[in-house]
């Protein structure tokens, strides 16, 4: 129910937005996301097949499974690896590299990784066109195919609740795709995670319509964005002061925060507590 209403809100936000002719931008100082990683296992994967198939050495049965291996790196990995190390056994160091792509999909490396691997130096990455992933395409297709259903057997609701659900889907199904992009304006600090609606950027496309990360070419308004989110950082600790200053004056007081959890566990039930931590980048 509290989703359905995040979703509801989250596109009135977005369409008042475009209305009002006002920019969108989420910053994330603290990200857990791989669009980058998946890209590249994307790309790979594509070089890989048409390469296998060139060499015209692998049965059709086994260069199908070849080519449709992407899908389960990304929904079943253990899958994925186990049936790309048998065709390592039966083709030996030519299915090498096809076995190194699907072991990356149990490793699930960060971006942030990736990054601070590559490079040290300020700069921004390539912004890249994002949709949904592929399980959570699956389950609003499933959604579609029958609302009543979904709304009793997933969400748990009562039938009559199942126009809601509907209206939810229909304001998800509006979204705009979201141009994200990771931007460093100090070597020691980690990037930024930047989402923008891709109407923001003029770029007419539906979250639900794209299939695959699109990278795409920076225009004005993406690198004027940018130099307005460089004149509000500050430092490491305080990487936009409009956020820094509103978080301040909206965060709980450990006293009252321990009210408001009682109030919470009565109401809901008992609530856990996590917070990602990092280390420290090298100076």
């Amino acid at each position: 129910m509290l989703l359905k209403d995040f979703y509801v809100k989250l596109g009135a936000l977005i369409d008042d937005a475009r209305k009002r002719d006002v920019k969108l931008i989420s910053l994330a100082k603290d990200s857990s996301s791989s669009f980058l990683r998946d890209y590249c296992l994307y790309k790979m994967h594509r070089e890989e097949a048409r390469r296998l198939k060139a060499l015209h050495l692998l049965e059709p049965k086994e260069l199908e499974t070849v080519e449709t291996l992407l899908y389960r790196i990304f929904r079943t990995p253990v899958e994925a690896a186990r049936t790309a190390k048998n065709l390592k056994a039966r083709y030996g160091q030519i299915l090498e590299r096809l076995e190194m792509i699907a072991g990356e999909g149990l490793s699930k490396t960060t971006d942030l990784m990736i990054l601070k691997g590559c490079s040290s130096s300020i700069g921004y990455t390539k912004p890249m066109l994002l949709g949904p992933s592929s399980r959570l395409l699956d389950l609003y297709k499933s959604a579609m195919v029958d609302i009543e259903e979904y709304t009793m057997g997933k969400l748990l609701l009562p039938s009559e609740m199942a126009e809601e659900v509907s209206e939810a889907l229909e304001s998800i199904s509006s979204l705009p795709a979201v141009a994200s992009s990771y931007v460093r304006f100090d070597v020691r600090d980690y990037p930024l995670r930047i989402d923008i609606p891709a109407n923001s950027l003029g770029i007419d496309r539906r979250f639900f319509d794209v299939r695959i990360q699109e990278p795409l070419e920076e225009d004005s308004e993406f690198r004027k964005l940018l130099v307005i989110l460089r004149s509000l950082y500050a430092s490491k600790e305080v990487h936009n002061v409009w956020i820094h200053e509103a978080d301040r004056r909206a965060r709980f007081r450990r006293r009252e925060a321990s009210a408001l959890l009682e109030i919470l566990d009565k109401e809901i039930g008992p609530i856990e507590l996590s917070r990602r931590g990092m280390p420290e980048p090298p100076e």
